[in-house]
């Protein structure tokens, strides 16, 4: 994923925010790591730590120092390929990366200036603790700061920042479950950055320690370990906002993915409804409130559930939308048997052409899902004004509705009927023991 550059403000001292202290992880067996990219193309770095650390040279085990309890610790990239760092009573210059190393497994890392949900119009830069260790990598010409953390650690800020601290025990449990799930799958995607996944969500939202709470990291605990299986491989479990009353398929989303006996769309409420539905029908649905899951997850925020938005021609054609010319015409062309729009088609002074799967609301200036439908607004001499878009959901569609869980938790649903309900044909298997015998 791209991230933008980070310059930390020079001079500027945090001494009045400390690391927090956090409750150890303890594990009788031994738990996996992830690395979790924090912050890519930096010039200056800063962070300090709640105890003592040190700091060692990745590759040759080289111990440079212990840095101690809050500490403010600076790092830039060096001359020749090498990373300077200091703090008020220690230098040192490493031609290696650099691992810094907790001594105490409660200690964790404030680190300054983290780009939180970059690609997101709620993107900011703010300070941020983590769990575990930290590695600072020279790449480029530019540092990047690694979170290495075990999965269960990690989890503890993954679960509260992708559905949310308040939500119900069991959809959280949900949650954990199908993020175990992602970070197996896709471990080493960022491989060439130095680290697994990161911390947007072009992977999974990760805010560290900062949204951790008690009955967060029960969630976690409780289902330690346990993933979706399909077969004898564990699913991919993709997750996102709000389905709109009904999950996709999901070759019918990204292009060149195959058919995936999990990952099928299914009608998000108790009693079945026959999908395709027949062109007015699915405008009803649209325009309507039908009574499934996700509705009942996204209580009064309406805006994720069902949604309107009106798109101006001149606004399509000034932000270029790979348009030739004036916009003369665009619709929907066909459907999956979802009723989300597989593709459209737009017509401007070079002709028409087709806009395929998830392209399609990008085209629309960013809609929040495929599941919508045009109302076109046109002058008294047929010119077209704009479109008048009416629409429901909010994400790609694939696997765990977030909003759906939610609902499904409010209604007592335990969490393994609501994994089974989003991934049809899968079992949730131990990999390493939980804490109070989860199912």
């Amino acid at each position: 994923s791209e991230r933008r550059p980070i310059f930390s403000v020079m001079g500027k001292k945090r001494k009045t925010a400390k690391a927090p202290k956090v409750l150890p992880y303890s594990a009788e067996v031994e738990v996996p790591v992830v690395r979790i990219g924090l912050i890519e193309q930096a010039r200056d770095i800063r962070l300090k730590s709640a105890g003592r650390f040190a700091v060692v040279q990745k590759k040759s085990g080289g111990e440079l120092g212990w840095i101690e309890t809050e500490t403010e610790l600076e790092f830039k990239p060096g001359k020749a390929g090498s990373i300077e760092l200091s703090s008020d009573n220690f230098k040192a210059v490493s031609a290696e990366s650099l691992v810094l190393k907790q001594r105490d497994a409660g200690s964790t890392f404030l680190v300054y200036d983290v780009d939180a949900n970059p690609g997101t119009f709620y993107a900011k830069v703010e300070d941020r603790s983590y769990r575990g260790n930290m590695e600072i990598i020279l790449n480029g010409g530019a540092l990047t700061v690694v979170n290495v953390v075990n999965f269960e650690e990690a989890l503890y800020g993954i679960v509260p920042a992708e559905i949310g601290g308040a939500a119900p025990l069991e959809a959280q449990k949900a949650q954990a479950v199908v993020a175990r799930n992602y970070i197996i799958k896709h471990l080493k995607k960022h491989a060439k950055m130095g680290y697994d996944i990161c911390d947007s969500v072009h992977c999974e939202a990760y805010n560290g320690v900062r949204s951790e709470n008690k009955a967060i990291n029960l969630a976690v605990d409780t289902t330690r370990g346990i993933v979706l299986m399909h077969g004898t491989k564990p699913v991919n479990a993709f997750f996102f906002s709000t389905c709109g009353g009904h999950t996709r398929n999901i070759e019918d989303v990204w292009q060149g993915s195959d058919t995936d006996e999990s990952l099928k769309g299914i009608y998000d409420g108790p009693e079945e409804i026959e999908f395709p539905l027949a062109p007015a029908a699915l405008e009803r649905w649209i325009v309507g409130s039908p009574a499934v899951y996700c509705n009942i997850g996204s209580g009064r925020d309406r805006g994720e559930f069902r949604w309107m938005r009106r798109v101006s021609r001149t606004r399509m054609e000034e932000a270029g939308k790979g348009i030739s010319g004036g916009l003369v015409d665009a619709s929907v062309k066909t459907r999956d048997v979802s009723g989300y729009v597989r593709s459209a088609v737009r017509t401007d002074s070079m002709g028409a052409s087709e806009i395929v799967k998830e392209r399609a609301r990008n085209f629309f200036m960013g809609l929040r899902s495929n599941l919508f439908m045009l109302h076109k607004v046109r002058g008294a001499g047929g010119e077209l004004h704009e479109f008048v878009v009416f629409g429901g959901g909010w994400g790609h569609g694939v696997g765990l509705c977030q909003m759906g869980a939610i609902g499904m938790a409010r209604k007592g649903i335990s969490y393994d009927a609501i994994l089974n309900h989003y991934f049809l044909n899968s079992t949730l298997s131990m990999t390493y023991p939980a804490i109070g015998g989860a199912r």
